[in-house]
């Protein structure tokens, strides 16, 4: 599955990239600090999950 992430906080995209990481089945796209550049990506880009901060 392909996800991306969006967190505001470094560190925490950092944490959930480390997790992605480990699980074979997950190919991380890129990781976003806010939802407008997340936006922007997915215009152009196929994605199956976020892994998104509310």
């Amino acid at each position: 599955m392909k996800c991306i992430i969006v967190d505001d906080e470094p560190i925490a995209r950092k944490g959930i990239k480390k997790l992605v990481d480990q699980i074979a089945q997950l190919e991380l796209l890129d990781s976003f600090n806010s939802a407008e550049a997340a936006s922007r990506f997915l215009e152009n880009a196929e994605t199956d999950l976020i892994f998104l901060d509310i």
